[in-house]
């Protein structure tokens, strides 16, 4: 599930803003993360808390 959201927002070429919660970081999901985040740098904000 994770996995296809993130294939999405790297294959919409558009800068996006991701709450990532603590619980998913904290999973094997952190891997795929990590190299979710190096190709999609500069277009990305990843935050795991943000104010509504």
């Amino acid at each position: 599930m994770w996995e296809e959201l993130a294939l999405g927002l790297e294959l919409m070429g558009r800068r996006f803003l991701w709450v990532v919660w603590s619980d998913l970081t904290e999973t094997a999901h952190m891997a795929f993360l990590k190299g979710f985040e190096e190709r999609v740098v500069g277009k990305e904000r990843m935050a795991g808390w943000l104010p509504q």
